[in-house]
């Protein structure tokens, strides 16, 4: 729960500092969550290894649009999301 509320409390923050419409902002996000979720639980049953993966699947989907070129430099973007996994969630560069 709390690496979703983590998540949600930086896309949040992020659509607003950027402007983020609502074609790309939470409910983008979490939209297409749900997807990778369900394309997860389907595709782990034919290759186990992809339960190692399961996290970077996971917030890879939710912030894809936070780096978006549309609204922000990339490079700024990416900057920002490294981080927030680095500072909020405590995950190393691995």
């Amino acid at each position: 729960m709390k690496l979703f509320n983590e998540l949600s409390k930086f896309i949040l923050h992020t659509s607003s500092k950027f402007k983020i419409d609502e074609s790309h902002n939470i409910i983008h996000s979490m939209n297409v969550l749900h997807f990778a979720h369900n394309i997860y639980q389907q595709e782990v049953h034919i290759h186990p290894g992809l339960k190692e993966h399961r996290n970077i699947i996971y917030l890879s989907a939710t912030l894809h649009d936070m780096c978006d070129n549309k609204y922000m430099d990339d490079d700024d973007g990416l900057y920002n999301i490294k981080k927030f996994l680095k500072t909020d969630l405590k995950y190393n560069e691995k």
